[in-house]
């Protein structure tokens, strides 16, 4: 065994290891979708390590269906691991049970053709298909609401991280169709060995704020505020400018007369928010509030008060709602008049 071999499986194992450790590290602070989410994207990473590894006789044994199966499904699970860790929810489709039912089926029809029958390459090449689409979906999802990120850290990862590894996925996808002898070389599954390490290594510290991040620590100082930009948003606040539908930091900071990195960065730093969405649900959630303690609200519906609120529907504001106050919010107005 060369010494290229196990720096090449040495750096595999670690990327391996790194996944897993922080998965089982982070388990109790996860939700059940985060958890699957977490358990997908490690089981599929193995595989495709293992995949294509450089050791012929490895690759070559009677759990490469398993291996090529979990492979298949790398590019799917990455783009929904994208979609959670840029946009803090998954897709509003995936809690539907009809969804769920979907993927499970079409996951099995994935086994079956991967790992207890010999697959037909017609087959193979749709597969490839559907996930050149995943990845190109995965770099869209990166580049969708770049502007609601106020980390400066994570905004330029998403760029980098982003477009460097679904990229370099794209094109392990066209070796593949094309059959290059280049993916059988040492020095390319070297290379392929380095990049899925260093986008592992940017994954974690993209996805970090995400994870220790508390929602009930949003909107609490973090440190001595400067008083000319916070009298200015305070003064936007009392004036309510949050039940705007629209209203984008961009065309906050033009109110203000402020330059946009400055209150993008007043508002994570001082604030403690990640995204600008947060930061207006936040204050959305408490107009709601007020109206539900108001008493020629009572009849109201809740869905009129979340739309003059400024949310566009009613599903994302009782999923924010919810993850504030760890109850619906009928729930919660249930209580009020109990109280």
């Amino acid at each position: 065994m060369t010494s290229l071999t196990l720096v090449d499986l040495l750096l595999r194992f670690s990327s391996v290891g790194i996944m897993l450790t922080l998965s089982t590290l982070l388990w109790h602070k996860l939700g059940r979708g985060e958890r699957l989410l977490a358990l997908a994207l490690s089981l599929s990473l193995t595989g495709f390590l293992l995949l294509t590894q450089p050791i012929h006789e490895l690759r070559f044994n009677p759990a490469r269906g398993v291996f090529l199966f979990l492979t298949e499904l790398f590019p799917f699970v990455l783009a929904l691991t994208f979609w959670r860790t840029f946009h803090a929810r998954f897709p509003h489709w995936l809690s539907h049970k009809a969804s769920q039912a979907g993927i499970f089926i079409l996951v099995l029809i994935l086994f079956w053709q991967f790992v207890l029958t010999d697959i037909s390459a017609p087959f193979h090449q749709v597969m490839h298909l559907l996930e050149a689409i995943a990845l190109l979906t995965a770099i869209g999802l990166s580049m969708w609401g770049f502007q609601d990120d106020l980390v400066d850290a994570r905004r330029r990862l998403r760029i980098v991280l982003a477009t460097l590894s679904v990229v370099y996925c794209l094109l392990l996808l066209v070796f593949e169709l094309t059959d290059s002898p280049w993916r059988r070389q040492s020095w390319f599954m070297l290379s392929n060995a380095v990049v899925v390490f260093i986008a592992l290594f940017a994954s974690l510290l993209a996805i970090k704020d995400w994870l220790f991040t508390s929602v009930t620590q949003l909107g609490q100082p973090k440190i001595k505020p400067s008083s000319a930009l916070s009298d200015k948003l305070n003064a936007q606040l009392a004036a309510q400018i949050y039940l705007q539908p629209t209203l984008t930091i961009a065309q906050l900071a033009e109110t203000m007369t402020v330059p946009p990195h400055q209150l993008r960065k007043y508002i994570n730093e001082q604030l403690g928010f990640n995204h600008f969405s947060q930061f207006l649900n936040h204050h959305r959630l408490d107009h709601v509030v007020m109206q539900f303690k108001q008493a020629d609200q009572v009849n109201t519906p809740i869905l009129t008060l979340a739309l003059n609120a400024g949310f566009n529907s009613i599903g994302p504001f009782n999923r924010a709602f919810k993850a504030r106050f760890n109850t619906t919010p009928s729930q919660y107005r249930k209580q009020l008049f109990l109280d």
